[in-house]
């Protein structure tokens, strides 16, 4: 209507703002956070607790991948090649990241999926091959996602992950009109189809991006990062994977697959948070060690409790509306086949809250650079959270092992909370994701 003035919607996030790259980046991770948590409540429906716990496994395994990834890989991408001002020294940097990348993600595929299969007696050909491609299209899509992400192109980012994620389902449904049945190579070669596509349409277009090549100076170039950047990094990383997603192995080597699919069924419920917290901490992560570096360290430290409370309540929520739709749950997803999966839930609920509050600040304490104390405190609490682990078995079962994560993630909340009050060391480094 002429003479209202205003502006639209769409002009508070023009575009190539931050604002508006934050916007898209939350609509990726909320698609893809629906979509699979969409696929894990259809497969807790469709298959047994054993066949839901080898996949289970190696969907934690593509977790633990990914974030080892992160600390060798797409952190230093993210803020080397941008920082280069020479073109020639970018091209250097992309080249070396990429190339030990592309390497890392074939092997690291392969064995994993084999070790994962092997311990969920699943080991055949045609399986081996699917979680290969699985695992390997998946790290693949998340570098270049990342490499997206950080050349400013967030949009692109989104549609190849709609285009990729559109795909999954008909492949699933061609390979279940074939068989009559959903088996477990089916999902994974659905999922590895989509995730390939995405990481096809990215590399036609940005070929010289992703340029391999192991000669002598990209092998110097990246063997220098890893020196410069890396180290207590991948410390941090090892001890964190140690005391969090290791409990999902140690389950299946001690009680099962099927023990590992209650566990994981139990733990679904809070999945869409947790994808949040990641789209969260990929944004604020700079922001903390930008607010550090100009000296607003008031700025950061209300930025962490605002979130650490929006998370905190976000878990209670969820844990409040699964208890009201308890008996709907109960009924429509589990179908009685996962025994005591209400437990799960409410155990999961308690220490998924203390793992977002103190994941949150973390993050703030990567933003001040302080990495070696992160290390200290995953180093220390790891080995509490595996005593504790073996000191539940007496209980024989399953589910309560969720106990010794919620202890090992209270322990690193205490100390990480204490270190924030203790001191503060603002300086800038290179951050890996939680």
């Amino acid at each position: 209507m002429a003479g209202v003035s205003g502006k639209r919607p769409w002009h508070l996030l023009p575009a190539g703002s931050a604002q508006h790259d934050v916007a898209l980046a939350m609509v990726d991770q909320a698609i893809l956070s629906a979509f699979n948590f969409g696929l894990q409540i259809a497969l807790i429906r469709l298959w047994s607790p054993e066949q839901f716990g080898v996949f289970a496994l190696l969907a934690n395994a593509l977790l633990i991948l990914a974030n080892f990834q992160n600390g060798l890989f797409t952190t230093h991408y993210s803020i080397l090649v941008p920082q280069a001002r020479d073109a020639g020294e970018r091209q250097l940097l992309r080249t070396s990241i990429f190339s030990v990348n592309f390497l890392f993600c074939l092997l690291a595929a392969l064995a994993v999926a084999a070790g994962v299969l092997l311990m969920g007696g699943s080991l055949d050909t045609v399986t081996l091959a699917c979680a290969a491609v699985y695992l390997c299209a998946s790290l693949m899509r998340e570098y270049t996602r990342v490499v997206m992400i950080s050349d400013g192109k967030v949009g692109a980012a989104l549609k190849t992950d709609v285009v990729g994620t559109c795909l999954i389902l008909p492949v699933a449904a061609l390979l279940y009109l074939v068989s009559g049945r959903v088996e477990l190579w089916h999902v994974l070669l659905a999922l590895g189809t989509g995730a390939a596509v995405s990481v096809a349409i990215e590399v036609a277009i940005n070929r010289s991006v992703y340029t391999v090549s192991f000669a002598r100076q990209p092998r110097r170039r990246y063997a220098r990062v890893f020196r410069e950047h890396a180290t207590w990094i991948l410390v941090g990383i090892l001890a964190t994977e140690t005391q969090t997603r290791s409990l999902f192995f140690l389950i299946g080597a001690w009680y099962g697959p099927a023990a590992v699919g209650l566990v994981q069924a139990g733990l679904t419920l809070y999945r869409p948070i947790g994808v949040l917290w990641l789209a969260w901490s990929r944004v604020m992560r700079p922001m903390f060690a930008r607010a550090y570096a100009e000296g607003r360290d008031e700025l950061a430290a209300r930025l962490s409790h605002y979130s650490a409370a929006g998370f905190l309540c976000a878990t209670l929520a969820m844990m409040a509306l699964g208890a009201l739709m308890w008996p709907l749950l109960e009924h429509y997803v589990f179908a009685g086949r996962y025994p005591g999966v209400g437990l799960a839930v409410m155990l999961w609920g308690l220490s998924m809250t203390s793992t977002f509050v103190r994941g949150t600040y973390a993050v703030r304490m990567q933003g001040q650079g302080r990495f070696r104390e992160l290390a200290y405190i995953a180093l220390a609490a790891a080995p509490v959270t595996l005593l504790l682990v073996a000191g539940l078995t007496v209980f024989h079962s399953a589910v309560y092992t969720i106990l010794a994560n919620l202890g090992g993630e209270l322990l690193m909340l205490a100390a990480v909370l204490w270190l924030l009050e203790a001191r503060t060391a603002p300086r800038s480094a290179p951050a890996p994701a939680e």
